[in-house]
């Protein structure tokens, strides 16, 4: 038996209890998981893989920018506060249990799901069987596979709830700095960002979406 893999084969690894359990709890937007799961990212020998890893790389270096640095760590430790703030420009109230709700019955189980389906390797070991020099920073998030972003799919999500509730223009500025701060924390390659927001795009045009905007303006009488 040859013990040896190739890099194509190079894989994150398995669910933690915890995310066993929250794939296992299920999703609102069941039907629609599968959809996600042949778009597969760039090959780990791949040349657009490598330029990935570069990129990845120029990001990291934005973090010698002290604000910067403090605002990725933010964004890592405490998205659900950092969604709030856009919450509260829109004029929602009850940011923190939506959030909580949503991600519970909505997303928690779906974004599990496709992470460990495609089980893509974080851009630091990547980089090392490459050999290429990546060093990521020490975070509290990221410690699932790769693909998609968890954190950009939220920000696009969330901004576009906000949005359709209070009725109330979109912009994209919250999943762009959000995308852009997992870059430069050294853990997220740009075509799990790409693909994050892909997949919210997909699920905020479907029927479970609407009827989750109206359950939510009912409730908050807007």
């Amino acid at each position: 038996m040859n013990g040896f893999i190739s890099l194509n084969q190079l894989a994150y690894g398995q669910p933690t209890i915890e995310e066993r359990m929250a794939i296992d709890h299920g999703t609102q937007f069941e039907k629609y998981v599968k959809v996600f799961e042949n778009d597969p990212y760039p090959e780990n020998v791949s040349a657009e893989a490598k330029e990935e890893v570069y990129e990845v790389v120029s990001k990291i270096e934005k973090l010698v920018n002290e604000e910067w640095r403090k605002r990725c760590f933010f964004i890592d430790k405490q998205l659900g506060k950092y969604l709030s703030g856009y919450a509260q420009k829109a004029g929602m109230r009850q940011f923190k249990s939506i959030f909580e709700q949503v991600n519970d019955l909505y997303l928690n189980s779906l974004i599990y799901r496709i992470k460990y389906h495609y089980n893509r390797i974080r851009p630091n070991p990547l980089a090392y069987y490459l050999n290429m020099s990546l060093t990521s920073a020490n975070t509290r998030t990221g410690h699932s596979p790769s693909y998609p972003s968890g954190h950009t799919l939220q920000a696009h999500f969330f901004s576009k709830l906000i949005s359709d509730v209070m009725d109330v223009p979109w912009s994209d500025d919250a999943t762009r700095e959000v995308a852009a701060s997992r870059m430069s924390l050294g853990i997220h390659f740009k075509s799990d960002n790409d693909f994050a927001v892909k997949i919210s795009e997909y699920l905020t045009q479907t029927e479970e979406y609407q009827i989750l905007v109206e359950n939510i303006r009912n409730e908050l009488n807007v």
